[in-house]
């Protein structure tokens, strides 16, 4: 359903599904319908640092048609950065660095530090795996990646050899694919809480298309959603 957007220039639409279990597998056959006449670029709005483990999931369970970058609450300052720069990466034309108002940094693949304790061990590791094994474009990795994630036990950690095969490239260097080159659809998985972090000089992000997985929980949370992808509404002109 077509709804007015919040701007000039701006469409929105509505998709209504009959349950919440219905909603993550319409997601992924929505972007994969997408998908069908090229690649995308996009942003997905979760509320919750659950909802962004869902969604990252699915995706990179749908096989290699995904590149995803993902933003939580968890992450430290800078790794932030450089999933928001590895992202302006993909967008700018060959031959041209992302603008940074701050400072530029080299973009680094996603390898956030993870410390678990021996008694109590979630689910967290091995979606970290997943998503890095996501950037290097490899089926083999991915599928390595998410059999680690479909093996966690809420008794213990996951089998020791299908973690250790997760593990392998996001223990890797610098995503040699991470460039406009990847012919994947660039999907960013963002939690409300990290995107409000975000410092200006990241803003906007600049993706022309926005997900609303979760609706914003105010007028305030939508117009942050907003500035954050697409900019301010004077820059929207």
């Amino acid at each position: 359903m077509e709804m007015k957007g919040p701007s000039p220039g701006m469409r929105q639409y509505y998709v209504a599904v009959g349950t919440a279990d219905a909603k993550l597998a319409t997601l992924v056959e929505f972007l994969q319908a997408l998908t069908v006449d090229g690649r995308l670029a996009l942003a997905i709005a979760c509320s919750s640092r659950d909802s962004v483990d869902a969604v990252v999931q699915a995706l990179a369970g749908a096989g290699n048609t995904f590149s995803l970058a993902v933003l939580h609450s968890d992450l430290e300052p800078h790794e932030a950065e450089q999933q928001v720069m590895r992202v302006k990466k993909r967008l700018q034309p060959a031959g041209q660095e992302p603008q940074q108002q701050q400072h530029t940094q080299e973009v680094q693949q996603y390898v956030p530090n993870v410390g678990l304790q021996q008694q109590q061990y979630t689910v967290q590791q091995p979606l970290q795996q997943l998503v890095a094994a996501t950037q290097t474009g490899q089926p083999a990795a991915v599928a390595a990646a998410q059999g680690a994630v479909n093996n966690v036990s809420p008794a213990g950690p996951p089998d020791p050899q299908a973690a250790r095969l997760g593990s392998t490239d996001a223990a890797g260097q610098h995503d040699a694919t991470d460039s406009t080159a990847d012919s994947r659809s660039l999907v960013l998985v963002a939690s409300d809480a990290c995107m409000k972090g975000l410092s200006r000089g990241l803003l906007p992000i600049g993706l022309p298309l926005l997900i609303q997985y979760d609706l914003p929980s105010n007028k305030d949370m939508l117009s942050r959603r907003l500035a954050a992808v697409f900019g301010s509404s004077k820059e929207r002109g």
